[in-house]
Formats: C-alpha cells, structure tokens, sequence
C-alpha cells in the first residue's frame, strides 16, 4: 500500500475575472458577436469560474496526496495541475489580458505529458545498439510545465524528471509523484524563464571506439 503523502500548501495564481464594456472601435468591439459580452455579469461568470476551478483543485490534490499510488487519483492530478496551465492564443482580441480567468485553459494538462513505448533490453531496462537485445518494451515519459510569458507561453521540458515504467498506468503514477516532488501544488516553482537544455550528443557512446590491444 502506497503511502500518503505529506500535504502541500496551496498558492493558486491571481487571475483577473473583470470584464469591461469594449471601447466602441476596438478590436474587442469588432468581435463582440464571436466573443460575446454580457456586461458586468461576465465578470460575476468568471469570478465564479475561478472560485469553482480552485475549489476543485484542492479537493483533486487532497484525494492525490491521500493515494498517491491510485492510477486515478494520479491522472486526475495530472490533468489539472496548475503548471499546465495556458491560456488561449485568441485571447488579445477581446481586449482582455492575455492572462485572464476567461482566457484560462485548465484540465488539458495530460496534453503536456509524452508517454511512448521503446524497446529495450531487459537486462538493463535501456536501448541497446544491437537491435537484437532490444527484447522488451518499456514506456517512456517526458514532460513539463508551462511558462508565462508576456506575449505567449513557452512550453519546456524538465529533463531530470524523464524516466520510464512498464506500462502506461505506473507511468502516469511516477508522473504525478515527479510533479508533486518537484513542483508541489501550485506554480511556485515554475520559473519566469526556463533555462535552455543542451542534451550530450546520443551517438556519444555508440560512435566510441574501443581501444586496439597491444601486441606482445
């Protein structure tokens, strides 16, 4: 039985819900018909929106930390960890922020996360060179979180938390517990700017020659 976990605090991001009336002439005014505006009740919506999204989150992570190792409780979490968050390209049209409540996409966080399978040798869990040791397959996992920046998001990824499983449900369990690990509850820990990632070359090994032997 898995353990649970010890209960991260919670800092959910300050999003902004109001909507004023658009400027007559703006760009906002032009695609009122597409975007729709209802006035200051939109701003009660989205008010509304994000107290419920919060609320929710709290209750998702709460279960995740209860059964960390529940294929469920880890998707779910996956799925609406708030270092997926992003918000839609659409968004400067309507003469909002760019990051506001209405613009929020929340609970497509799976989309962020690349499980796919590899053959591998199963003495050392690893692609061997020689296809011919490749005798099993493994799921393989990369991810990460979602940066905001002021004029578009920058997907990355975190490459120490790479790693793999034997099917796709520990995958998506070892995912959740690298985010929770890593990242906690919140975006806390995302940083403003992600640092660029220079991999070594992969035929760094494969293209190594062996050494000749000395001749006696």
């Amino acid at each position: 039985m898995t353990r649970r976990l010890t209960t991260d605090p919670i800092t959910m991001p300050d999003l902004p819900t109001r909507v004023p009336k658009p400027r007559k002439g703006s760009t906002a005014w032009k695609n009122r018909k597409t975007l729709g505006w209802m006035g200051e009740s939109d701003s009660d919506l989205y008010a509304d929106l994000r107290r419920y999204r919060e609320q929710e989150w709290r209750e998702t992570a709460a279960a995740y930390e209860a059964g960390p190792g529940d294929f469920a409780n880890a998707w779910h979490y996956l799925n609406a960890h708030p270092i997926f968050y992003r918000f839609q390209t659409w968004g400067a049209t309507d003469g909002l922020p760019r990051q506001h409540e209405r613009h929020l996409i929340s609970e497509q966080g799976l989309d962020r996360v690349e499980v796919y399978p590899i053959r591998v040798d199963p003495r050392t869990g690893r692609r061997h060179r020689k296809a011919r040791h490749n005798t099993t397959t493994r799921l393989f996992f990369e991810f990460g979180p979602v940066a905001w920046a002021d004029t578009s998001d920058v997907n990355f990824h975190d490459h120490l938390l790479d790693g793999s499983a034997t099917t796709y449900e520990k995958a998506i369990v070892k995912v959740a517990r690298r985010v929770h690990r890593a990242y906690g509850n919140d975006r806390r820990n995302v940083p403003a700017t992600p640092e660029p990632f220079k991999p070594a070359p992969i035929d760094a090994v494969a293209t190594k020659k062996k050494p000749r032997r000395k001749k006696h």
